[in-house]
């Protein structure tokens, strides 16, 4: 692998900060484990529409007759080994290489926005030789080129005038997950940024698990309305999504929340 092409090197790219990274334990009940935060940006792309789960790793192949322990196809094989692959300690220096990292990257067109998971083991090391084994010398970063593509100047149309209703102008962005006055009473808040009102009848709100909650009315243009939601939906303390749903089951926009966000009584998550 060579960095001018589709690969990922933490110390080399000089990307990913050692200081940055936070010791994570597997799994636990905080929603501050490994398993809860990589869970949480997958339902976000289950419910997003058009995102991709990009994951940069080794890719393995069982024999035939073994079977995927988790989805029961056969031959198992797929991605592994989407962390760190270098600076390893003896007994796995046969997996050092360079510009061979792993990752999970995430892309969520409806929103615009992307995240990125970098992992790595507490005892790899962050200085490495040409061949990706632990040194004490101290790589240069290098930087992959950059490559312009030419100016071309953009066609001339003409501009387009929205439908009366827009979906895609309907966001949600803020939520009540822990009521003061009563932990039960939670609620929804949307904005209509376009000129023309939305009908909202037929629109459904639905949670991680899949409960939805009905909408109805009209939303004016540039007016926001809060909506208090009812099971079986619920807005877990827990951490979650929420995603909104136009009447032909098109997925209108999604947001996801974290344990700590729903811990503040009377606060609203902003999104």
């Amino acid at each position: 692998m060579t960095p001018d092409g589709l690969a990922i090197d933490y110390v080399r790219a000089g990307y990913v900060a050692k200081a940055d990274m936070v010791p994570l334990p597997v799994t636990g009940n905080d929603d501050n484990d490994l398993n809860d935060k990589i869970d949480s940006l997958v339902q976000r792309a289950m419910n997003s529409a058009g995102a991709r789960i990009f994951a940069y790793g080794s890719f393995f192949k069982d024999p035939p007759n073994k079977k995927d322990k988790y989805f029961d196809f056969a031959p198992s094989q797929g991605i592994h080994d989407v962390h760190m692959n270098q600076g390893n300690d003896p007994g796995h220096k046969g997996d050092d290489g360079v510009w061979s990292d792993g990752a999970l990257i995430f892309h969520y067109p409806a929103r615009q926005q992307w995240a990125a998971v970098f992992l790595a083991f507490q005892s790899q090391s962050w200085i490495t030789d040409a061949q990706g084994h632990a040194t004490t010398v101290q790589p240069p970063v290098v930087q992959p080129p950059v490559v312009h593509p030419p100016v071309v100047p953009p066609p001339v149309v003409p501009p387009v005038i929205p439908p009366p209703s827009s979906p895609a102008s309907v966001r949600i962005i803020a939520a009540l997950a822990n009521s003061i006055e009563d932990p039960e009473i939670e609620s929804v808040t949307l904005i209509n940024a376009a000129p023309q009102e939305v009908d909202l009848s037929g629109w459904v709100f639905a949670d991680k698990q899949k409960n939805r909650f009905a909408l109805s009315g009209k939303l004016a243009a540039g007016s926001s309305v809060r909506v208090t939601i009812a099971k079986p939906m619920e807005l877990s303390n827990k951490g979650g999504t929420i995603t909104l749903l136009d009447a032909s089951g098109k997925v209108v926009d999604n947001v996801s929340y974290t344990k700590q966000q729903a811990q503040k009584p009377g606060w609203s998550i902003v999104f």
